[in-house]
């Protein structure tokens, strides 16, 4: 059998590339012979690099930018050298992703940093920018991009403001240069946006999408007013009204904002995927079955989001379509609609969210109790690994189940601060990581208040098995150290391979001719 596997990630729990291994690891253990074919997609926001990245030999440029309540952080955008064109990821440097949950509320966030990395761009000369603004902590009409590129915006009284959610309702005027004009016009642009939300109503940006990036219902009222007001400021300024077009309300009315500065193209990320790898050709390869999916599947599901177009897309094609997702609220007949043959949900029916979040230890120690009494399975054994979120999860495991975690491997991926204040490990627990001094998602020296540093991780671990803070190192190449801490409470050790310029990847080294895998599983 031959399987297409199209997924997008399950936003704050499995990327793209996590969610393939699980569905070639799942169909083997049934399928030996199974072959795959299988590509990351993305509807423009978080994960648009990466898909672009895992197709294409692109260049990246590296840039200081800002998040979205105007903090310094590094960030990058890529460009196809052979065509001159730029690709540039909204929630790079104004997604949810690089905020802690406290400091979530689109009246204070502008997407300003987005407009750092388009302005650098512009300024290498680039023909064309596409633009994926999915995933977006915003909701100021993209009005952040437009003051980062060198639009003034001000109040009655002629006073400059710097544009966000909370204070669209005082800009009164706005003046842009000629030569910005003119820079802009040089320019090909694509806005790629997989949402057909409008920009106000109860389908609009405000309504549709603010609570869920930190907004209560009177924030949402907010936002909503001062986007109407600056709105017909715009509108007046333009002489255009793009408001009620399909796509306006995406990114926190950033589509509407990018099409009156720009005139730039809406254009699904969906079809930038399968015009770069050719899917007819793909498909007359053969597949028996086509599998995607996405953390949730509901109403905005059908507003355009990327399984929505992927599977519009490839119905022509009479191949069965499964959907897997780690959620479904939508009725039998409204995934039907998609094209579905199927849908495949991993909760478990009677558990709510918030009960699987709140009884996480007990849930893990209940399946590995039933995995031992139905099979051979040495207690004192059990182990856990993860990347990125799930490296996450395991130090979580070591904290409140060591009596049952033996070791850990964690490859791109911290402490969550909120963890180590409650962390009460019982038991010595052997710990492997892997960190890269680049990584932009798990950064290398943490995240104030949200995750830990880290030396600040490895010391914590030192500390509590006990083992010498006097670790040997070893430079495997030049561009991999790794440091042994031994000597810890029964033989337990700790090491740490630090990756210089590595980014948030499965790493691709090796020591003494092991590989990553083999490395964590020798320490095991």
């Amino acid at each position: 059998m031959r399987y297409l596997l199209l997924p997008d990630k399950f936003k704050g729990s499995l990327t793209s590339e996590e969610v393939i291994n699980a569905l070639k690891k799942g169909i083997l253990s049934f399928d030996s012979k199974a072959e795959f074919q299988s590509y990351i997609i993305s509807d423009g926001g978080e994960g648009f690099l990466d898909s672009l990245e895992s197709l294409i030999d692109f260049k990246r440029i590296e840039i200081k930018s800002k998040d979205s309540r105007n903090n310094q952080i590094n960030s990058y955008y890529l460009i196809d050298e052979k065509s001159n064109r730029a690709y540039i990821e909204l929630a790079k440097s104004s997604g949810l992703i690089n905020l802690s949950q406290n400091n979530r509320n689109p009246l204070y966030t502008s997407t300003y940093g987005t407009g750092i990395e388009i302005n650098d761009a512009l300024d290498r000369g680039v023909e064309e920018v596409f633009i994926g603004i999915g995933g977006s902590s915003t909701n100021d009409l993209g009005l952040g991009i437009f003051a980062a590129l060198g639009v003034i915006f001000l109040d009655k009284n002629n006073n400059e403001i710097m544009p966000n959610g909370s204070n669209l309702v005082e800009i009164e005027k706005l003046i842009i240069l000629d030569s910005l004009r003119n820079k802009i016009k040089k320019v090909k642009w694509f806005i790629v946006n997989d949402v057909e939300n409008i920009l106000f109503g109860e389908n609009g940006a405000a309504n549709t999408y603010a609570e869920q990036k930190g907004a209560n219902k009177n924030d949402v009222e907010k936002l909503e007013s001062g986007g109407n007001s600056v709105h017909q400021v715009l509108s007046e300024f333009f002489k255009k009204d793009y408001s009620k077009i399909k796509g306006a309300g995406a990114a926190g009315g950033c589509g509407y904002g990018l099409k009156l500065l720009t005139e730039g193209e809406f254009i699904n990320g969906i079809d930038i995927l399968f015009k770069i790898i050719n899917i007819n050709k793909v498909l007359d390869g053969g597949a028996n079955y086509i599998i995607t999916g996405e953390g949730q599947i509901d109403h905005q599901t059908l507003s355009g989001k990327a399984v929505y177009s992927l599977t519009r897309r490839l119905k022509p094609f009479n191949i069965p379509i499964l959907l897997i997702c780690g959620k479904n609220l939508l009725k039998k007949n409204e995934w039907e609609s998609l094209g579905v043959e199927n849908v495949l949900t991993l909760s478990e029916k009677g558990h709510s969210d918030k009960y699987c979040m709140e009884n996480a230890k007990e849930l893990v120690e209940e399946l590995i109790n039933d995995i031992s009494s139905n099979y051979n399975l040495d207690q004192s054994r059990v182990y856990a690994c993860g990347y990125s979120n799930g490296a996450g999860f395991s130090y979580s495991l070591a904290c409140y189940l060591s009596d049952k975690i033996a070791a850990i491997g964690s490859v791109s991926g911290l402490m969550w601060e909120g963890v180590i204040t409650t962390c009460n490990p019982t038991d010595p627990t052997a710990v492997i990581s892997f960190n890269g001094t680049s990584d932009n998602v798990r950064p290398y020296d943490g995240i104030e208040d949200y995750l830990l540093s880290v030396d600040d991780m490895l010391n914590y671990w030192v500390g509590y098995n006990k083992i010498s803070d006097s670790p040997l190192k070893k430079t495997v190449n030049p561009m991999v150290e790794h440091y042994i801490y031994s000597g810890g409470d029964q033989g337990v050790s700790l090491e740490h391979y630090k990756i210089i310029k590595g980014r948030h990847d499965w790493f691709e080294i090796k020591n003494e001719g092991s590989n990553i895998n083999s490395l964590i599983w020798e320490l095991f």
